[in-house]
């Protein structure tokens, strides 16, 4: 999600770049995105709304890339 190597043209036979990430660099990316949501959304005191919205944020992009490198939405 946070690095572009998809965005590279095809490879020299014609096919497509068919990289997988692991789960654990997916999950890295998507806590970065949960902390983006957090600090977005902090007004200075910790609250429950703000720690909700960063475990949304987290989990949809986690859900996201699961199923952009994984093929379960093509």
């Amino acid at each position: 999600m946070l690095d572009f190597h998809l965005s590279l043209p095809k490879n020299e036979g014609g096919e497509a770049n068919t990289e997988t990430k692991s789960l654990k660099s997916m999950a890295i990316d998507s806590a970065i995105v949960g902390a983006i949501v957090f600090f977005s959304t902090w007004n200075g005191s910790l609250d429950l709304n703000n720690l909700l919205n960063a475990v949304k944020g987290f989990g949809l992009a986690f859900f996201t890339q699961l199923a952009y490198y994984r093929g379960l939405k093509r």
